[in-house]
């Protein structure tokens, strides 16, 4: 067995380190994602593909490479006080196919699924979310969502089992 030289050696420890996480490399692939920012963390299975901004981007969440259509996870500061006022400003415009209590994480979440007409420069497209409201420290509030979009029901339903696997793997850290 041929031994590789100490540099070699350490540039494979790296590679290997900066592609295993989410954090710094926009083509990441990863069993987890975590943010620090927003205190939450997703297991994902080592077969999605977890994309993400690079910096100097906020860190707010990452997405799922599929065909045809998005998965993501995010947090985002609102001025919304509830997932149900915060469910109400992202479906404004969009007919409301299913809207469900359920939970993410640990919190009581609204899981909805929509449908919106083409408007100006983007295609109609149906929409699934996960979304719950929760306070990160002394700040704002924050929404948490797990989302999917598509251009039809065809893919959502294909990515369904995806989707239902974010919502179960999304845990917060406090």
């Amino acid at each position: 067995m041929q031994r590789l030289p100490k540099i070699a050696v350490l540039l494979l420890v790296a590679a290997s380190s900066c592609c295993a996480s989410p954090h710094g490399n926009s083509n990441a692939t990863a069993t987890a994602y975590r943010n620090s920012n927003y205190g939450f963390n997703v297991a994902l299975s080592p077969r999605e593909k977890l994309l993400r901004a690079s910096e100097p981007s906020p860190n707010h969440g990452f997405g799922v490479d599929v065909p045809g259509a998005r998965l993501w996870a995010d947090a985002s500061y609102t001025d919304s006080p509830s997932a149900d006022e915060e469910i109400k400003s992202l479906t404004a415009g969009c007919a409301i196919r299913e809207r469900k209590p359920t939970s993410l994480g640990s919190s009581s979440a609204l899981a909805v699924r929509f449908s919106c007409p083409k408007s100006g420069d983007h295609e109609a497209y149906e929409e699934m979310l996960v979304v719950t409201v929760r306070r990160v420290g002394d700040r704002s509030p924050a929404d948490y969502q797990v989302g999917m979009a598509a251009p039809d029901s065809q893919l959502i339903s294909k990515y369904m089992s995806t989707f239902n696997s974010m919502v179960a793997g999304f845990h917060f850290e406090k």
